[in-house]
C-alpha cells in the first residue's frame, strides 16, 4: 500500500508503483481526486488502473448505487460515511473475489 498526502504525489506514486487499485477522495489538497483520475487516464501505463473514489461532498447512498454503474470506466463510487465492509464489498466486485466460504 502506498499513501499520498496529495492530489500531485498521488499521480506520481501512481506511475511509480502501477497499483492494482488507486482509491481518491474527492476533495484533497493541491489536485482533487477527479483530477487525478482524469490526470492517469491520460498516461498509458496507469490508464487501466481501476480507482475507488469515496466522497462525503457530493453524493448521497442513493447516488453511489447508481454511480457505480460507471464499472465500463473502471471508476467506482463509494458515498461516506463508509464502513471497511463496504469498502471490502466493492473491492471484490471490482476484483470479482469471491468472499470466503465459512
Amino acid at each position: 500500500m502506498v499513501y499520498a498526502n496529495n492530489g500531485i504525489d498521488a499521480i506520481a506514486l501512481a506511475q511509480e508503483h502501477l497499483p492494482d487499485l488507486v482509491i481518491l477522495d474527492m476533495i484533497m489538497p493541491e489536485v482533487g481526486g477527479s483530477e487525478v483520475a482524469s490526470a492517469l487516464r491520460e498516461i498509458p501505463a496507469t490508464k487501466d488502473i481501476p480507482f475507488l473514489i469515496v466522497s462525503g461532498a457530493i453524493l448521497s447512498k442513493k447516488d453511489e448505487l447508481n454511480n457505480n454503474n460507471m464499472s465500463e470506466h473502471n471508476q467506482y463510487v463509494l458515498a461516506k460515511p463508509i464502513t471497511p465492509s463496504e469498502i471490502i464489498e466493492l473491492v471484490r466486485k471490482i476484483f470479482s473475489i469471491s468472499p470466503p466460504i465459512k
